[in-house]
Parts: structure tokens; sequence; C-alpha cells
């Protein structure tokens, strides 16, 4: 399970929103953002109106391949659906999971993790979330519109203590 305090969940009209308001958290800093390559156009327009610049990182049949975020020092944020990579649909292998972590620790950033549709799993062994295995390096995203309805726009997503005064301020 995912064990936060209720002060760290933000609602949102949808994760589209709650991506934009993530974005907004780092759009001072001057910094790049990785993100999966290929992801969903939308998601990539939401983040350059930030005027945050995006750095693309190829995914495989597993997801994000870690093995390149080596030259890319200290983004903002790293953008990742590892429970369903969107669109090629892989799974990232705690191996993965475990080594995006150590270089969020390594380069004193952030994971974006979009979970936007983990409860359809039907078959293999839950993965943990990034956001369980290093909840103070992990700014969790999802959305209800996937196992309720579209038309009810209604997301969420948990900070990390140390970013919920800036995030209330800018709000």
């Amino acid at each position: 399970g995912l064990a936060c305090s209720p002060e760290q969940i933000m609602i949102v009209s949808g994760s589209t929103q709650g991506l934009s308001l993530i974005s907004a958290l780092f759009q001072d800093q001057q910094q790049a953002v990785l993100i999966e390559d290929p992801t969903h156009p939308g998601l990539r327009q939401i983040i350059e109106r930030a005027k945050l610049n995006l750095i693309g990182i190829p995914v495989d049949d597993q997801g994000l391949i870690t093995d390149l975020l080596a030259p890319h020092r200290a983004p903002a944020f790293i953008y990742t659906t590892p429970s369903h990579q969107y669109p090629l649909g892989g799974i990232l292998p705690i191996q993965r999971r475990q080594k995006l972590i150590q270089y969020a620790i390594a380069n004193d950033t952030y994971l974006l993790e979009d979970d936007y549709d983990s409860e359809f799993r039907f078959e293999g062994q839950p993965v943990s979330s990034l956001y369980e295995l290093n909840p103070d390096r992990v700014i969790y995203l999802g959305t209800f519109s996937k196992i309720l309805t579209p038309a009810i726009r209604l997301g969420w997503f948990i900070l990390p203590d140390h970013l919920i005064t800036t995030h209330l301020e800018r709000k």
C-alpha cells in the first residue's frame, strides 16, 4: 500500500491538472526533465508549458532504459509510467526501478511516477511502486478516471513532505 499522511495528498481535476501543477513546482529551476520516449504527446505539451526542457530517454519492452540516464545530471524530475509504459505497455522490472531510485538519490532529483492504470493487472505478481521504494524521491500521480469513468475528471498526487510548502504557495 501507499503509506502517506493526509497533508501529502493533493486532489486535482484529473491527472492532467496534477501534471501541470507538479511541472509548475520546477518551472523556475532552469533544469531539464527526462521523459520516456515515446510517450503521450499531450503530456509532453503540459510539461513544456511550464517552460521545462524535455529530454527523451528511450524505452524498450520493459519500459525506461535506465542505463541511458547516466549522462544526464540533475534534471528537475524524471517522468515515468513504470506499471504500464504508455504507449508500448512494458512493465518496469524491479532492477530498473531500483536503478531509478539510486539515480534520483545520487542526482538530488525526483521521479514523477504516473500510475494511470496500475489497477488493471491481469497476470503476474505486482511490482512495488517507485513511491513504495522511496517516498522522499517520488511524486506519485494517479487518476480515478480509468476505474470510475473518464467523465469524472478526478485525480490525485502525493508529494514528498519537503515539496508541500512550495506547492501550497504556488497553488
